[in-house]
């Protein structure tokens, strides 16, 4: 049974929401070490959504020939 589009967006939105979550996790775990420092707090966020973002990219030409 092939996956409709409304199902593809829940899964991706829910993808997308654990990668907030872990970059929110780690953002305050390394900023606790550099004394809350907001930079580090910055760069810690933006670098890991962006990790996570990209391997959504990366995976998604692989998950529609798996479907196909």
């Amino acid at each position: 049974m092939e996956p409709s589009v409304k199902d593809r967006y829940i899964i991706l939105g829910f993808v997308g929401f654990a990668i907030l979550l872990i970059s929110s996790i780690a953002t305050l775990i390394v900023a606790e070490k550099f004394n809350q420092d907001n930079f580090v707090r910055l760069i810690v966020f933006v670098c890991g959504n962006l990790l996570g973002l990209s391997l959504i990219h990366i995976s998604e030409p692989t998950r529609q020939e798996a479907i196909s």
